[in-house]
């Protein structure tokens, strides 16, 4: 399995191999293996409407580029095959908040030096991919262009890097992502999963004698958390089950109640009633069909966080630090952005680890219309959605599954998508 290693670990060698790669893949532009083509591919995602975008401002943002990232690395290493390599090369990672920082480790700029990716200029003068060396794909052309956050050369080029503050904030959050999902969700703040309800079977009701499961949500003006941990209880014929509220959760308005049919398998509750204060206790007399349990936490949005439509405005803001050609739609022009994107994989594979189980959302709806916007857990991703190479985000959920790691994987750790 190939290990994807941040570009600031990278001896001399490696930076070369993956220019050189890099730069083949340029000159085959023509060949099923060229650069190019990741351009105009970039371009059309992000020259769709909104509702129609496969790759931006939902939650398919990281499956897509997940796949995205795949197939250039793929790309990559056949350039390197063809360079007399061994076809093992991956793609590094540029983890910016090292930029952003002044502490023992802070690369501080090795990234822009003149034997990887060069410096800034309009156009770039340094490294290997300075005019003269590098062309952008048409039918722009010309040559690269980078701010690094100089507004002399891109105007909108100001923001901040993302600092580790940001990072851990991002890790943090229990929800993927939240309604309406587009630009609009606040990142939080989300709520963790509740522990299982304290149950007890009290008379009077009109339940049948047996024995029921219940489980709890948390919820905010936001959505809904996972379910709690299951919590059995047996009954008397005609009793009922006596929920006792969770403690007040900072953010949460209140909490769900879920109930099996007697004698129910272990997550088939449904929702008993609407949503419940916290304080009293909930009396379940009757046990009625309903929604079921919810399998994704809507509470906060990780990935609007992340993309950076709300909070410091992380992936987005690298895009306008960097500036110039890293700036449209054909940001791929800049060899940086799949470093940059690469970082972003990473940070959505270290969130999978720390928060098992959580699912991706199975439908989403469009915003201007009625139908779904591509970005559901089985829709198809443009451009990948003909028979000949079909991928859904549910093909992409776990990146070691895709035949990679990072260097930053928990040692001895697995990625659970399911409940």
């Amino acid at each position: 399995m190939g290990v994807r290693k941040n570009q600031n670990s990278l001896t001399a060698a490696e930076k070369a191999r993956f220019v050189a790669a890099v730069k083949k893949m340029k000159a085959d532009s023509a060949l099923p293996h060229g650069y190019n083509k990741y351009v105009s591919m970039h371009l059309i995602a992000f020259n769709n409407a909104p509702d129609d975008n496969p790759a931006h401002s939902g939650p398919a943002f990281f499956p897509w580029h997940r796949y995205f990232l795949l197939k250039f690395e793929n790309d990559l290493k056949t350039a390197d095959q063809l360079l007399g390599g061994d076809g093992s090369l991956t793609l590094p990672y540029w983890d910016w908040t090292h930029d952003n920082g002044d502490g023992p480790g802070a690369q501080r700029g090795e990234i822009w030096k003149d034997d990887f990716m060069g410096g800034f200029g309009q156009p770039v003068t340094t490294g290997p991919f300075r005019d003269g060396q590098w062309t952008l794909a048409p039918p722009a052309g010309g040559s690269l262009v980078r701010a690094l956050g100089r507004s002399s050369i891109f105007p909108l080029g100001s923001p901040p890097l993302p600092e580790k503050s940001h990072v851990d904030t991002a890790m943090g959050l229990e929800g993927f992502d939240t309604p309406n999902w587009d630009q609009s969700p606040a990142e939080g703040p989300s709520l963790a999963t509740p522990p299982a309800p304290t149950v007890g079977a009290i008379a009077g009701g009109g339940l049948s004698a047996g024995t029921y499961l219940v489980s709890i949500t948390h919820l905010n003006p936001r959505g809904e958390t996972r379910p709690s941990a299951e919590s059995r209880v047996t009954v008397a014929a005609n009793g009922s089950i006596r929920v006792t509220s969770p403690p007040p959760q900072p953010s949460a308005t209140g909490f769900n109640v879920y109930v099996t049919a007697v004698g129910g398998a272990t997550r088939t509750g449904t929702l008993q009633g609407g949503a419940r204060p916290f304080g009293p206790p909930v009396t379940i007399a009757a046990v009625a069909p309903g929604t079921s349990l919810p399998a994704i936490n809507t509470t906060g949005s990780m990935r609007n966080f992340v993309e950076g439509f709300t909070g410091p405005g992380m992936h987005n803001n690298v895009h306008m630090w960097t500036g110039g050609s890293m700036a449209p739609g054909t940001s791929p022009n800049d060899p940086v952005f799949f470093l940059h994107h690469c970082n972003i994989d990473r940070l959505w594979a270290l969130w999978q680890f720390r928060h098992p189980g959580q699912n991706y959302p199975l439908l989403v709806p469009r915003v201007t219309s009625a139908g779904f916007r591509p970005h559901g857990l089985n829709d198809p991703m443009p451009p990948w959605h003909l028979p000949a190479e079909l991928k859904t985000p549910s093909d992409v959920l776990n990146h070691t599954s895709l035949g990679y790691s990072y260097d930053t994987d928990p040692v001895g750790a697995s990625i659970s998508v399911s409940p």
